[in-house]
């Protein structure tokens, strides 16, 4: 099982910050991931908690799911394991 969860529907207020800090609330969190807009720096409404183990993982995914944060109600998902590496470069 991935130890990365996709974390969607987030406001355009969340940060890297307070992403860790909702990560955490299950557990450790080995690296959290903001997916930001280029242009204003804001969240483009999703990103990726990297928890420390599996039990963790399965932990936060059943606690964020459909929680309310920030205003909007979270949908997170297992990503796949490599979804954290470099990003992919536009040809």
């Amino acid at each position: 099982m991935s130890k990365i969860l996709r974390v969607n529907n987030l406001a355009t207020t969340v940060t890297s910050e307070m992403l860790q800090g909702i990560g955490a609330e299950y557990g450790k969190v080995a690296q959290v991931k903001l997916a930001e807009s280029p242009f204003s720096g804001k969240s483009r409404g999703f990103g990726f908690i990297e928890m420390a183990t599996e039990n963790e993982t399965a932990s936060c995914l059943a606690g964020l799911q459909d929680r309310e944060f920030e205003g909007q109600k979270l949908s997170v998902a297992l990503a796949p394991a490599d979804q954290l590496k470099k990003p992919r470069r536009r040809a």
